[in-house]
């Protein structure tokens, strides 16, 4: 076609019971690569334009051959001959097949640079696709006929069955043979917990463990969760869940958490359990555009907190035995797409912020808090540096919420009316080890750090300050790709009071 003047300029019949598809350009800009589908399979074909000739140069097959490009007297496309899809060359002039790539989860799409010998593909990942590339070095590849052929399709059906121990996993209607399905109205009660994960996820100074429920439709999520709280070394628990089934999305968090905490202001240090129950009305939204997504949410928070059960100095006033607050929040991502080595997304960001106030005091804000992420590319391929800094402030009577933002590594946590913290991390990956002891850990990267974080308190006057060093190891523990915990052990110096700190 011209495609100034929408003309057809010249048109090649693949003829009757045959389709062409997937055509490239050859080197001389003359012929064309092109696919021909057939009722024998597909065929390669290479169609001259100066005269209509075609040439077969691979003939009809029932191996789906599919994106052929030339490049450097060779034809790259992809095949799934080996029963993973994979990059493969032939070479026209001997007729013989190669190999190229050898990938686990499948290769599609290739493209030859011929000025710098390098052929780029999309490697399909977990996360879907992803560019790479490799240099074309033919003494790298495998003979075709020397590829070792997965035979999925004959024996899939048996080993299915075997799984099954010999089980019918699809009832059948054994009089008329006719598979039995059963149909009925669904039920929003009956069908609205349906437990299928089990995790144990850190947090802000916190481990917890996790029961994840999701109904079939996906718009009711509920968990439920206990675990150690190592800023108040107390344990919590609680009960959560979220309907997004309609905008806004409409969230509630119920639990008892034990507290140790000094009151702001005092010396006196409170104990007990308090029972938090926690609410959110937020309006999500998402945004994708190309390799980068958006997402941010906002809306109203408010919550009940009563501490009767906490122990505390007659001498000591607190709000009350309970108090509610309300107030909003707002948080937002924008995430470039990472490759599996990468350490974080690079070139992303990440903003939380949170304001509220008691509804039994005077102050405009009793709680404040904004924290921001920003990841940048290291000085290798799979560095990251992430600047963070954060702020958070309390004007609560003799209380103390728990806190949103990280305390500074190296020191002990400590309650303060207001905190101002930057902190600057570089980390690489060292090796991938690729070891597992049994179902018990997988033992995925060793990767190192370099960190220094400075916080200050106005209200306290008081400065803190670490540099230090960390080495951890990227696990997944019980063969489960939800339960990734990291093992690793961390040194810092804290120079304004010239301690090492293990």
């Amino acid at each position: 076609f011209d495609v100034q003047t929408s003309e057809c300029i010249q048109r090649i019949p693949a003829g009757e019971g045959y389709r062409f598809r997937q055509p490239s350009w050859a080197p001389d800009d003359k012929s064309l690569l092109v696919l021909r589908d057939g009722p024998d399979g597909v065929a390669l074909l290479k169609i001259n334009l100066q005269d209509d000739k075609t040439e077969i140069l691979i003939p009809e097959s029932y191996e789906n051959i599919s994106y052929p490009v030339w490049g450097n007297d060779l034809i790259y496309y992809s095949s799934p001959y080996s029963g993973i899809d994979n990059i493969y060359a032939f070479d026209p002039a001997s007729a013989n097949h190669y190999q190229v790539t050898s990938r686990m989860f499948g290769a599609f799409y290739p493209f030859y640079d011929q000025k710098n010998n390098t052929l780029y593909y999309s490697d399909y990942t977990a996360d879907g696709f992803q560019i790479v590339k490799t240099i074309a070095d033919k003494e790298n590849w495998k003979p075709k006929n020397e590829v070792i052929v997965k035979d999925v399709l004959s024996t899939y059906a048996d080993n299915l069955q075997q799984q099954e121990n010999g089980e019918a996993w699809i009832k059948r209607d054994t009089t008329d043979n006719k598979a039995e399905y059963i149909i009925g109205p669904y039920n929003t009660i009956e069908d609205a917990f349906n437990f299928h994960t089990w995790t144990i996820r850190p947090g802000f100074g916190s481990l917890t463990a996790d029961l994840v429920s999701n109904n079939l439709l996906n718009t009711l999520s509920f968990n439920m969760s206990g675990g150690y709280y190592g800023y108040e070394n107390t344990m919590i628990g609680a009960v959560g869940f979220a309907y997004t089934g309609l905008r806004p999305v409409i969230s509630a968090s119920f639990g008892k958490t034990g507290r140790n905490f000094t009151p702001l202001d005092s010396e006196m240090e409170v104990s007990g359990t308090e029972f938090a129950a926690n609410f959110a009305v937020m309006m999500p939204s998402v945004k994708t555009s190309g390799i980068y997504t958006f997402s941010h949410a906002y809306g109203v928070i408010g919550g009940y907190r009563d501490f009767s059960g906490i122990t505390r100095n007659e001498n000591l006033p607190m709000l009350g035995s309970t108090f509610g607050f309300a107030g909003l929040a707002y948080n937002a991502s924008y995430v470039r797409q990472k490759s599996i080595r990468d350490l974080k997304p690079k070139h992303s960001f990440y903003i939380n912020a949170e304001v509220s106030s008691s509804l039994q005091q005077s102050y405009l804000i009793d709680h404040a808090s904004a924290s921001i992420d920003y990841v940048l590319p290291g000085i290798s391929r799979h560095d990251v540096v992430t600047l963070e800094g954060a702020v958070e402030f309390q004007n609560y009577i003799n209380y103390f919420a728990p806190a949103q933002i990280v305390f500074p590594r190296g020191y002990e946590f400590e309650n303060l009316r207001d905190l101002t913290k930057g902190s600057i991390t570089y980390e690489f990956p060292i090796f991938y080890p690729d070891f597992k002891i049994g179902s018990l850990v997988y033992f995925k990267r060793l990767r190192g750090g370099l960190f220094t974080d400075y916080a200050y308190s106005i209200n306290r006057s008081k400065e803190f300050l670490s540099v230090g060093s960390e080495i951890v190891f990227d696990c997944n523990w019980l063969s489960s790709l939800q339960l990734e915990l990291p093992l690793g052990y961390r040194i810092s110096y804290l120079p304004f009071s010239k301690t090492l700190v293990h």
